[in-house]
């Protein structure tokens, strides 16, 4: 639905807003959560991210970051987030209650379905008629405050538009309070790279801070990298996923976003495109240009839907409640910083070793390495040498002294010093079973380790099965589309697949690409 936008400035106001060495914090220019002596204001922060147009979407979600509960359910319409019909209060929240999210569920979705009904019957009859009831007229009441024009057509489309969404002031409160473990850090790799600190406040819409969190289609960490995306820039395997590193996973953000805003040219289109897909913003902008107003209005993509459209003015209004968190949420005690020492394993050794060497409690030790796997603590319980292992600040030389009394673990792994990861040959060991384990190919595990018969590896032979991410993003190479291409022809001339094209580039269909579209290749 096409608004005017003139008319809605008129009614509401502009919003107000690795490597450990690189992690040492200087006096000068930290940013703070604590109270500064001046507010912060969005129109602060307007030549990189403009908030004006969205004006109504950053007051929503502002709302429904701070005022919302978990257990209050907000229906609204879909494209114009001023119209908000009712608020549900579903008394009991949803989270780890699988029952309790069905019934509401199923509760919410017959709610919807009655306002449909509603919206069509003041449509059939007419926003003016005598024929409305108490209900109905409530509802054109609405509409009218929100500025619109009641009309049959209006209700007509709005019929096809009510969406319900959950509060998370709750949510929101928790994350503002575990960010504190790392925030000064994660805004350092931020400023390391030159790139706007407010980005390092983007987990608060991805993730709410919360450093194990695992979506249903397999994003993983604060920063919610999907497996194929995360590849290019972290290790990411049985043993050790950095995604869930809020550290490296941070060095992972910064840097795709930044290769994100040179090929698009703004930060709001770089910070859509993190969610929404590169490719989809290059075919935005080549539309519409950088008028992101104009993007959201206009461009159509069954991929572009209400998250991809609301992300960037989620973000500007978890920016705006981050910075001055006292005003929404009172004194808030905010975790401390979380401080800790690094120490390279010279053998591998079992968890339960290092355990008794550092005296630690199992979960202690987890929460200090979120990057080893389940396989890691559940199933091998074997932390490979050369693992950079982070312990409470402290207790590094102590557990360094102690492993040397213990005996190490016969495990087959080891981290290379550049963070590629060596696997020594068992026996039975074929290159497909190590290639599967690794989540590889046996081609890669052929080329990155100079194997001409797969069937020709012996016993006791290091293996190379896992690069180390600065190496995979020097083998990388981009290629523009061309009038005439295809991907099968783009495979051929790079000697891969349109398979690996596929994953690489996140494309779901190998017809749908188009001349000047930038794409990652990999030859084999």
């Amino acid at each position: 639905m096409v608004r005017n936008r003139a008319s809605r400035r008129a009614l509401l106001p502009v919003w107000r807003p690795w490597l450990v060495a690189l992690f040492l914090m200087s006096a000068s220019g930290q940013a703070s959560q604590e109270e500064s002596a001046k507010p912060f204001s969005l129109d602060q922060i307007a030549a990189q991210f403009p908030s004006q147009g969205f004006e109504d979407e950053i007051a929503f979600w502002t709302r429904v970051f701070t005022f919302y509960s978990e257990t209050q359910v907000v229906f609204h319409d879909r494209d114009d987030l001023r119209i908000i019909y009712k608020t549900a209060d579903m008394r009991r929240g949803i989270r780890g209650d699988y029952p309790e999210a069905r019934r509401q569920r199923k509760l919410l979705r017959s709610t919807r379905s009655d306002l449909q009904k509603t919206l069509l019957e003041i449509s059939r009859h007419g926003p003016n008629s005598d024929r409305l009831d108490g209900k109905q007229l409530e509802v054109v009441e609405t509409v009218r405050s929100a500025g619109l024009k009641p009309t049959k057509e209006l209700f007509r489309r709005l019929s096809t538009g009510v969406r319900y969404q959950r509060g998370v002031r709750d949510k929101f409160l928790e994350g503002l309070i575990r960010s504190g473990r790392y925030l000064q850090r994660i805004e350092q790799v931020f400023r390391s790279y030159d790139l706007p600190v407010e980005l390092a406040l983007m987990p608060h819409v991805e993730s709410s801070f919360d450093y194990s969190a695992y979506s249903k289609v397999g994003a993983a960490g604060i920063w919610q990298f999907m497996r194929s995306t995360g590849r290019r820039f972290l290790t990411i395997n049985r043993y050790i996923d950095e995604r869930r590193d809020p550290l490296m996973a941070t060095d992972a953000a910064a840097r795709y976003l930044r290769e994100l805003h040179q090929e698009l040219g703004s930060w709001p289109l770089a910070v859509t495109a993190y969610n929404h897909g590169e490719n989809g913003m290059a075919r935005a902008k080549r539309q519409f240009g950088h008028d992101f107003r104009r993007i959201v209005d206009n461009y159509k993509s069954r991929l572009f839907g209400f998250a991809s459209k609301n992300f960037y003015p989620e973000l500007l209004a978890a920016i705006e409640v981050a910075r001055n968190y006292k005003d929404y949420f009172g004194d808030v005690e905010i975790d401390r910083p979380r401080q800790f020492d690094t120490v390279a394993l010279k053998h591998s050794y079992h968890v339960s070793v290092i355990q008794k060497a550092g005296g630690l409690d199992r979960e202690v030790l987890k929460s200090f390495n979120p990057h080893l796997t389940r396989y890691v603590w559940e199933r091998s319980r074997q932390v490979p040498a050369g693992f950079q292992l982070r312990l409470p600040q402290g207790s590094g030389h102590g557990v360094e002294q102690a492993l040397v009394r213990y005996k190490p673990s016969r495990s087959p792994l080891t981290v290379a010093a550049d963070g590629s990861m060596l696997y020594r040959v068992r026996r039975g060991n074929t290159l497909g079973q190590i290639a599967s384990n690794f989540g590889t190919s046996v081609r890669t595990l052929q080329r990155w380790n100079g194997i001409k018969n797969p069937h020709s590896i012996r016993v006791g032979e290091l293996l190379v099965v896992s690069r180390a991410p600065g190496q995979q993003v020097r083998q990388e190479s981009r290629y523009r589309v061309r009038s005439g291409d295809s991907l099968a022809s783009i495979a051929r001339r790079f000697r891969t697949t349109v398979r690996q094209l596929l994953a690489l580039n996140s494309l779901e269909n190998p017809n749908r690409i188009f001349p000047g579209q930038l794409l990652v290749v990999l030859p084999r």
